[in-house]
């Protein structure tokens, strides 16, 4: 099986945080659970910037991430005149696509294909980096 995610799926975020000097930089976790919870693999967080002022801790942070992708299954059938039934002649997977709705698009073009002849057997399969190796 070939590897949906690679390096250049990498994508870099920003944050930033100000806090009280004494305390931990809790909105950091915040933001990064809340990654998690949208299938988001975070690579790895780095401070690159941290400077005091007063009794406040201003921190930059970059935040490298691997969103997860859709592709599109396609099956191909052709009706069998002497059966009655239908043939499946291929599977096809188109792409990765970073929303649904580009998946979504690709799925419609084959649907609004089928005709007597031909049909067209989609699936928009959801391919998250938390459960793959990069």
């Amino acid at each position: 099986m070939s590897k949906v995610f690679t390096r250049k799926d990498i994508d870099i975020l920003t944050f930033n945080e100000s806090f009280i000097t004494e305390r931990k930089p809790y909105r950091l976790y915040e933001h990064l659970n809340k990654l998690a919870s949208q299938d988001i693999y975070v690579v790895d967080v780095t401070l690159i910037h941290a400077e005091e002022d007063n009794n406040l801790t201003h921190n930059h942070y970059m935040i490298r991430i691997v969103r997860p992708v859709f592709d599109v299954e396609v099956k191909t059938y052709h009706s069998n005149e002497f059966t009655g039934g239908w043939h499946h002649v291929r599977t096809e997977v188109f792409g990765y696509y970073e929303s649904k709705d580009e998946a979504l698009k690709i799925e419609k073009e084959h649907t609004d294909k089928n005709n007597s002849d031909i049909k067209f057997e989609t699936k928009i399969r959801f391919h998250s980096p938390l459960n793959k190796s990069i």
